[in-house]
């Protein structure tokens, strides 16, 4: 079965996401060397990105304890979203890879 952009975004959205974004490969040309998505994953053709909202809130406090208990919550929503993106994907017979990046002052 032929997945297009629309589909994957429309699936993301039923997941629970808030944000779905789709790159070609050619997004990537400049990546450093291990990092190019098919230096993970050999037989990739797109990257698929996306987000949940973040409440605000938690970033105006004077404490990084609201931030902390909300990015605790997300994350494991995230995996799950994440993992049942993959699954869905392969019930289209599409092999789809999991990967999570985390950059941190630009590392």
């Amino acid at each position: 079965m032929k997945i297009n952009s629309a589909k994957v975004k429309e699936i993301m959205k039923s997941l629970g996401v808030d944000l779905c974004g789709i790159a070609s490969l050619d997004r990537f040309d400049s990546a450093p060397k291990g990092n190019h998505p098919l230096d993970v994953f050999p037989a990739c053709k797109s990257v698929i990105s996306f987000a949940c909202r973040f409440p605000v809130g938690t970033l105006a406090c004077n404490s990084h304890t609201p931030y902390t208990q909300v990015r605790n919550t997300i994350t494991p929503k995230m995996d799950m979203i994440a993992l049942n993106f993959c699954i869905e994907m392969e019930n289209t017979e599409l092999c789809v890879y999991l990967s999570q990046r985390m950059i941190v002052n630009g590392m």
